[in-house]
């Protein structure tokens, strides 16, 4: 009598492995999506190779001396790697710019720590204090007919006298890493290691919005150039100076 009943009342054998076909579907599609999704968004629209670049920094410049700091091995561990340089170069008429450049190949670039050591984590966990004098974040320098974008910051030194202004910039994958967000003048009273993890966590949120904003790989090769001078006069003729000297120093190469 009742031996038919529940064929198609959602009940029956037939009608609940319906259900979990439907939800084994469904798993299986969010998990595509979650995998190609990121795949297609990054890829599709990845930057072509023309667009690429590379900084080719020289160890020589004419009228000028090269006069190199060893970098400590706790440091190179830190930033893992040994392809760095450091030191300042002085002109014949005294000028001296201090100069840091370094290179992680992309079989290497999960070790790359310098994002994480720039100067607004590294200078201020030594001490220095960002200040506001009025200088851009970012400032674009005309390398070799080539726009590049590079960050700006001045800080003045533990000693509370001493005031540098540097600039530099970061390559992933041949594309720059804008770091603005980084940035934070503050003269509160927040320690050093508070303003460091301060900046650091800035960093992270920054680089993971841009990222994903950019289609920006972080499997490529990954570079860094940072450059500074004095300030003794105003920031605009600090920044003249480094521009000068950066048209010497770096070549732009794709």
């Amino acid at each position: 009598m009742g031996g038919g009943h529940g064929l198609n009342d959602g009940s029956s054998p037939l009608g609940i492995t319906g259900a979990r076909v439907r939800g084994v579907g469904m798993l299986v599609g969010l998990f595509l999506l979650s995998v190609g999704g990121p795949w297609l968004w990054f890829r599709s629209g990845s930057v072509q190779a023309a667009d690429r670049m590379a900084f080719l920094v020289h160890d020589s410049i004419p009228n000028w001396r090269f006069e190199p700091e060893p970098v400590a091995p706790s440091a190179q561990a830190i930033l893992g790697t040994t392809n760095l340089t450091n030191g300042r170069f002085v002109a014949s008429d005294g000028q001296a710019v201090m100069a840091f450049t370094a290179r992680w190949q992309a079989a290497s670039s999960r070790s790359m720590s310098v994002v994480q050591h720039t100067p607004d984590v590294c200078w201020v966990g030594g001490g220095w204090k960002p200040v506001d004098l009025g200088q851009p974040r970012q400032v674009t320098l005309n390398l070799d007919g080539s726009p590049v974008a590079f960050e700006c910051r001045a800080f003045v030194g533990p000693n509370q006298t001493h005031k540098e202004l540097v600039v530099w910039c970061t390559l992933v994958g041949g594309r720059v890493l804008p770091e603005s967000g980084r940035w934070k003048a503050s003269e509160g009273d927040e320690s050093r290691q508070e303003k460091a993890i301060s900046a650091y966590r800035r960093i992270a949120l920054d680089h993971f919005v841009g990222n994903i904003r950019d289609r920006r790989l972080g499997s490529g090769d990954k570079q860094f150039v940072r450059f500074s001078v004095s300030l003794r006069g105003d920031w605009k003729s600090a920044l003249e100076q480094l521009e000068r000297f950066a048209r010497m120093w770096i070549e732009v190469t794709t």
